[in-house]
């Protein structure tokens, strides 16, 4: 029995191809033999103290952990790590200072 409110086809594809195989969607402007290029930037792993202290500033400006691990291009997990005060102790009171100042 069909269950309201599911749609009948996976939006993550746009159409099946003559091989019976589903398409992925593309992009505007995109063709199947544009190539795919990665991204191989290396990412951060660790936050420096001035960063974490930077992290608090953000999050009281409204950032979301997200967003703030976005701009840093590293794991929100690190983030979450700053803000429960696991890693860079001090670095609230630090930029609690800076804040008020």
């Amino acid at each position: 029995m069909k269950k309201p409110g599911i749609p009948l086809q996976n939006t993550r594809f746009r159409s099946w191809s003559s091989t019976g195989a589903l398409r992925p969607k593309l992009k505007e402007n995109q063709s199947m033999n544009t190539p795919i290029t990665q991204d191989n930037t290396p990412r951060k792993t660790k936050f420096t103290f001035e960063e974490a202290v930077d992290v608090w500033l953000r999050r009281w400006d409204g950032q979301i952990i997200q967003e703030i691990a976005f701009a840093y291009r590293i794991n929100w997990g690190r983030v979450s790590q700053v803000l429960n005060e696991e890693t860079h102790i001090g670095s609230k009171q630090v930029a609690a200072s800076r804040r008020s100042a």
